[in-house]
């Protein structure tokens, strides 16, 4: 690492600026998936001089170490190669999880990868391509009350665990469900991003009886007209081997050319 460069613990309030310029460089999207990465990791604030020049965080998983975050200012892209190999060195970094339209982190990655894996699909949802319309029409779609969410848990099994019933309750997150002659049929989350704001991931599940009903189409449908009706923008994403899922999103006009790749060291 180059003398007079210095790498501390921060707070994410001490890299806002920083991360706002960074957040101007990705080119695609990334969802509540990869931003939770960041959110739950630590903020390293770089420094040359006195001078703010980047950023990274790092995750603990119960069994590794990961980067899920990378930047330095375009005037210091230089100094990438060697602030990457220190911090998988002096922090015994084992992965990353990297956007692929988040460029100058993936190219150092790919400089320092033993194997690379896909590890998700991004969907967006800037352009509204025309697509049919919705087996299920908003009649039948509510949103979940406070009052249902106990039987939606219930019938979805663990499928809504990360969403609290707090956060439902203040408004932070959004269930919609989909019934047919008073029978729950699958239910739909709106999760707008905490980081690349003006974007919402919606994600939904179905009972499994009432797959390849159209079902889930139906509820990617309401919730993108229900994003837009706000300004906000409706994206997704999937495990890169969920075929369903993704031929879901393909379905309602959002079509992927962003992945998150797992990266081994």
């Amino acid at each position: 690492m180059m003398k007079n460069t210095t790498i501390t613990k921060c707070n994410f309030i001490d890299l806002k600026d920083l991360f706002d310029e960074y957040l101007d460089t990705l080119t695609g999207v990334g969802d509540d998936f990869w931003e939770s990465h960041i959110l739950r990791g630590v903020g390293y604030l770089i420094k040359a001089a006195e001078t703010k020049i980047g950023f990274f965080h790092l995750c603990q998983e119960p069994d590794y170490l990961f980067l899920s975050s990378f930047y330095v200012k375009p005037e210091y892209t230089f100094m990438g190669t060697d602030l990457m190999k220190h911090i998988i060195e002096e922090y015994h970094v084992e992965k990353a999880f990297v956007l692929t339209c988040d460029e100058h982190f993936l190219t150092l990655c790919m400089e320092n990868q033993k194997s690379v894996a896909l590890q998700a699909c991004l969907f967006d949802g800037t352009i509204k391509y025309p697509c049919k319309e919705p087996e299920y029409d908003a009649s039948y779609i509510t949103r979940v009350t406070m009052e249902e969410l106990p039987s939606i848990r219930k019938a979805t099994g663990d499928f809504y665990n990360d969403f609290s019933d707090e956060d439902i309750a203040s408004g932070k997150y959004e269930l919609y469900q989909v019934k047919e002659k008073g029978i729950l049929l699958g239910v739909g989350v709106y999760v707008p991003n905490q980081l690349k704001t003006g974007y919402v991931p919606c994600g939904e599940i179905v009972l499994e009886e009432h797959r390849k009903k159209g079902v889930a189409r139906s509820l990617q449908l309401y919730m993108a007209d229900l994003c837009r009706e706000r300004g906000l923008i409706p994206i997704g994403g999937c495990w890169y081997k969920n075929t369903a899922s993704r031929k879901t999103f393909e379905s309602v006009g959002r079509y992927t050319k962003t992945r998150i790749l797992n990266v081994t060291f």
